[in-house]
């Protein structure tokens, strides 16, 4: 199981953290820190009461999320779930045949979805009413250590 922790910090703050790791590291073990950067987007679903948008919210134990997720250094579209249970959080995820968020909304819109493969995890949250509710993009950064 892989553990990770996110935060979010000002550039500035991001370049002196970045400048300070990598002397630390550099000094003890040789290993020279570096920045990835690369864009993520997500197109997210939930029902008609906008059940897993509340239960974040409300701050509910068990939840979860539902989304279709791409990430741009592979390409690759992916089926996803994630669950969170307390501190601990898991994915399921199935690669997808989509090659962009708009082939999916045009089979979605013309209720042609059945010509499209879904993983069996969302096939039955598709048959319980949920529907496509937000499509957010970001550029994600990351230290690497090598």
């Amino acid at each position: 199981m892989r553990l990770e922790y996110k935060y979010t910090i000002p550039q500035a703050l991001s370049d002196e953290l970045l400048a300070e790791l990598g002397y630390f590291l550099n000094a003890v073990t040789g290993i020279e820190a570096s920045r990835e950067s690369y864009a993520v987007k997500s197109l997210y679903f939930d029902d008609p009461h906008y059940s897993c948008y509340w239960d974040k919210k409300n701050g509910q134990n068990r939840r979860q999320k539902i989304r279709i997720r791409q990430y741009q250094n592979s390409g690759i579209m992916f089926f996803e779930t994630k669950h969170s249970e307390g501190v601990r959080r898991w994915k399921i995820r199935e690669p997808s045949s989509l090659e962009s968020f708009a082939q999916f909304l045009n089979h979605w819109s013309g209720r042609a979805t059945q010509a499209l493969h879904y993983p069996d995890f969302f096939a039955s949250a598709v048959r319980l009413g949920i529907r496509p509710v937000a499509w957010v993009a970001y550029q994600r950064q990351t230290l690497n250590y090598q």
